[in-house]
């Protein structure tokens, strides 16, 4: 069942498959969740929700998360130890970089980080194995590592709305990539010109 009141999911914890809360005011998501052991999905709209505790592993049930909250400074690398997530998605933050990955993870198939203010991607991001979406239109983004060429799943980009003014060379070795967007960076006009060519794609 879907809730959209806490309290209301914990009289009723083991029903309780998704929980979506909308709390302005809302500053870290409540220890309470845990006691949802079925839970499967997670989403949170606060503006004020600066931080997700590592304890968000504990919830090994979980398949889709979404925040959304212009207040958030960081991603634990905690999430990539949940076993059966397949979908995150944040929106807004001022999250600067992307947490270090420590372990392979072979669950989560979309990643979306928009509109949040990232402006730099770690080496561990091959690390999301089994990775299919990624979005991350709407930061800061001025390069991509040459390491994520390991996404070998990955078969859709989105890089629109950052700051790229020479396209990362590392997108020519995507092979399973059929989808990919890179409009609204400051490329120059012979730039553009250049992605067409090398990545048939227009602007």
């Amino acid at each position: 069942m879907v809730f959209k009141s806490l309290n209301k999911a914990l009289e009723t914890p083991d029903q309780a498959s998704a929980l979506v809360l909308r709390q302005k005011n809302l500053t870290e998501i409540p220890e309470e969740t845990h006691q949802l052991e079925n839970l499967e999905t997670l989403e949170i709209f606060s503006d004020k929700l600066e931080k997700i505790a590592p304890s968000i592993a504990l919830h090994a049930n979980l398949q889709i998360l979404k925040i959304n909250s212009e207040s958030l400074t960081e991603i634990p690398s905690e999430i990539f130890l949940l076993p059966k997530l397949r979908v995150l998605t944040i929106k807004n933050g001022s999250l600067s970089s992307f947490p270090d990955i420590k372990n392979d993870n072979f669950s989560l198939e979309r990643l979306s980080i928009n509109n949040a203010g990232l402006c730099e991607l770690t080496s561990s991001l091959a690390k999301l194995k089994a990775i299919k979406m990624l979005s991350l239109s709407g930061n800061q983004l001025s390069e991509l590592p040459k390491s994520i060429v390991g996404l070998g799943s990955l078969n859709w980009l989105d890089l629109d709305r950052n700051n790229f003014s020479v396209m990362p060379e590392v997108l020519t070795e995507l092979k399973a990539l059929t989808h990919l967007s890179l409009d609204n960076n400051p490329f120059s006009a012979d730039e553009k010109s250049r992605i067409q060519k090398v990545l048939s794609i227009w602007f």
